[in-house]
């Protein structure tokens, strides 16, 4: 009985592991879906210098991964091949507020007061008055919730690789001028990771979720909140390759096709490892905590596919660019294939779990423009609307509490100033919108904005070019609470760079 037991709950838990499709974001904890995979435009050496702004810009190789109309204007052969350094980092900093309910519970939350396991299941008062070692400590103040010195956890990835190579060959037929070119990326990295060391169910201080518990009024009822430490890691490369063709109709009107096929495997996994449970009872103050152990462990892998088609097409004239590039509705799968495990002080037990979902995507664009006022400088500026608010989910297992992701509206601007003939020096910004919303966010149509700054330089040398790129990316936001605020903080710096054979 207590092995079917078992094996009954791993299933239930290994549903609500599974099955949940929010997206990114602190909350009280998301569970694995396709976190990661609204991956943006990130090839080229010299677009990502200008930040991303290349919707207008001809006679480039980066051209194919963000507007392929713009190969038209490459005269001869040409291969590139870039390399990529980065480094990621996280964290986040909960900070409770005591209130006039239940006062203490923010001090064993916010690791001010840790309980003494002896008295483990007594009531607050009672523990305060019979244990001489009840001290709080006393908060932090003063400090920037999004620094380094003020954060509770931090998390760090890094790599170093060759990132993607890109071959195109200009040829002409039937009179008009034409552009083939392939380019293939076998480490596009996905890097997702999320934690909160206080996650609870119910939550006490939000009703966003559904189960705002209800307030006790009965001397003989109350409501068990349970406490646990969640983690969440996705990370891993996936394989992009595609291939282009562009067509100059006349001077001024190009057209071009992308196809982008995406795969690979991604290990991944989920933990949600109990602390303990606060019972709440009648009263404004009155609660026991009790330690309890029930790790529930959710680990595999995800193999994601997609099939992508961009339709582009450019106007180019003497001193200005005008460029537009449309992405046709396409779908994202995710085969998954886990092991939920659950532990308890009497052992452990683990079982399979599999699925396979799936996210449709509406049409989305890009376009931009390009300014050329004299030969030697350029500015180029950007616009990319992608709906992810009307994208559709299907999953193995009917999730009711899913929330969708928000649109995602990019801008991005670059500058390109050559002082001598053979070197190119740029800069650039994007303002990248997150897909999802914080928790208790005023603003519930837009996510919280990724900031990004670039720079780089091209030099032509030894029958070719060398490019080199650094970005800087950050993204802050906070979800917060009738009883907290969890604060978020990301930051991705990365180095680019590769070399263009032109003959």
């Amino acid at each position: 009985m207590r092995v079917l037991f078992k094996f009954l709950f791993i299933v239930i838990m290994g549903i609500i592991l599974l099955s949940a499709a929010t997206i990114q974001a602190q909350h009280r904890g998301d569970n694995l879906a396709f976190q990661g995979m609204d991956l943006p435009n990130g090839m080229g050496v010299k677009a990502l210098a200008m930040g991303g702004a290349f919707s207008a810009v001809s006679g480039e190789l980066d051209a194919l991964y963000w507007n392929p109309a713009g190969m038209i204007g490459i005269s001869g052969f040409q291969l590139s091949v870039n390399g990529l350094q980065y480094s990621k980092t996280w964290r986040e900093r909960q900070d409770y507020r005591p209130n006039r309910q239940l006062v203490t519970m923010s001090f064993i939350l916010d690791g001010l007061y840790t309980p003494d396991p002896e008295y483990s299941g007594w009531y607050d008062y009672e523990a305060f008055l019979d244990d001489p070692n009840y001290i709080v400590d006393d908060p932090e103040m003063g400090v920037d919730p999004y620094s380094k010195e003020g954060a509770d956890w931090e998390n760090t990835a890094d790599d170093f690789q060759l990132y993607h190579v890109t071959a195109a060959m200009p040829f002409r037929l039937m009179g008009k001028s034409l552009v083939a070119s392939v380019g293939y990326s076998g480490r596009v990295p996905v890097l997702n990771f999320d934690r909160n060391d206080t996650h609870l169910v119910p939550h006490i201080g939000f009703d966003g979720y559904g189960d705002l518990p209800p307030r006790v009024t009965s001397a003989e009822d109350s409501v068990r909140v349970h406490w646990s430490r969640y983690e969440r890691e996705r990370m891993g490369p996936v394989t992009q390759v595609t291939g282009g063709l562009a067509a100059g109709l006349t001077d001024q009107i190009r057209v071009g096709l992308a196809l982008t096929h995406l795969s690979g495997d991604i290990e991944e996994r989920m933990d949600l490892n109990r602390v303990g449970y606060f019972d709440m009872v009648q009263g404004y103050q009155i609660f026991r905590f009790g330690y309890d152990t029930l790790n529930v462990n959710a680990s595999g892998t995800s193999t994601f596919s997609s099939l992508r088609l961009d339709i582009g097409a450019l106007f180019q004239f003497e001193h200005f660019g005008v460029g537009i590039n449309v992405t046709l509705p396409y779908k994202v799968k995710r085969e998954w294939d886990h092991t939920v495990t659950a532990t308890d002080p009497s052992g452990s037990e683990s079982n399979p779990l599999a699925g396979e979902d799936e996210l449709s995507m509406p049409f989305s664009f890009n376009a931009g423009i390009s300014l050329m006022p004299i030969s030697k400088f350029r500015v180029a500026l950007d616009i990319s609307h992608r709906p992810f608010q009307n994208a559709e989910f299907t999953f193995a297992v009917d999730d009711p509490t899913h929330r969708g992701w928000t649109n995602q509206t990019t801008y991005g601007v670059g500058v390109e100033y050559s002082p001598i003939s053979r070197l190119s020096i740029m800069t650039g910004y994007r303002n990248v919108p997150q897909v999802f919303i914080p928790d208790g966010n005023a603003i519930t149509d837009r996510g919280p904005e990724a900031e990004t700054y670039s720079a780089g330089l091209s030099v032509k040398a030894f029958w070719g070019r060398f490019d080199i790129t650094y970005l800087f990316q950050t993204l802050k936001y906070y979800d917060v609470y009738y009883g907290n605020t969890n604060w978020a903080y990301e930051k991705l710096s990365s180095w680019m760079f590769g070399y263009t054979l032109m003959l």
